[in-house]
């Protein structure tokens, strides 16, 4: 009597479960006469939907490649898209150039090539700081690589290797200028007086740009 019982509920809810599906399918999609294929049918739609309308769990960039590069993006300026590799912490940047779409988690889709980017005046250099501690550059993002090669061109040149040195550094301005930093980090600095040529001085270091 149990038993019976037992039977007759799995058949009510087998005949009502498939009576439920084909109820719901019939909106839009063609119904098979069998239970397992109207089920198919109804779970492609379910997942098509997901996929198309849920938000991912990270960002993507489709670039002009048209490789996907899957990342956090942090932020998106006139000349890049910095980002971060998922679990890393470091920033890194691509040029914008090279990045036809950005896919943000949340769901924005941003179009990169249908943005017009407004060129700005170059930037001057009096307003790149240079220095020589690494602590005034904590939380920038290095934008290059700087290495200036300076060579004495005046009489005061020749006696004062201070007064080269800051002709070199106003160089290394200029230069990091040009890549729209903000910052030269000096690493080194070297001093040269060939016998019978004018004295050069070196100097290498980094640029870096604020977030």
């Amino acid at each position: 009597m149990h038993l019976k019982k037992i039977t007759t509920t799995i058949f009510y809810f087998f005949i009502h479960g498939k009576i439920l599906v084909m109820t719901t399918c019939a909106a839009g999609f063609f119904v098979n006469d069998t239970f397992d294929s109207s089920v198919a049918i109804c779970f492609q739609a379910l997942e098509f939907n997901a996929d198309t309308q849920n938000p991912t769990s990270s960002d993507k960039l489709m670039l002009m490649s048209g490789e996907d590069m899957i990342c956090e993006v942090k932020r998106v300026s006139d000349k890049f898209v910095f980002y971060t590799k998922l679990g890393g912490k470091d920033m890194e940047w691509i040029d914008r150039r090279l990045v036809k779409t950005i896919y943000y988690q949340n769901g924005v889709v941003d179009d990169l090539t249908k943005k017009e980017t407004i060129e700005k005046s170059p930037r001057d250099w009096k307003e790149v700081t240079i220095t020589k501690n690494p602590e005034d550059i904590a939380g920038m993002v290095k934008v290059s690589d700087i290495s200036i090669k300076h060579v004495a061109s005046t009489r005061q040149h020749y006696f004062k290797s201070n007064t080269l040195e800051s002709s070199a550094e106003i160089v290394a301005r200029r230069n990091a200028a040009q890549k729209d930093a903000d910052f030269v980090l000096v690493l080194k600095v070297e001093h040269h007086r060939p016998y019978g040529d004018p004295p050069v001085v070196t100097i290498i270091g980094e640029a870096y740009k604020k977030q």
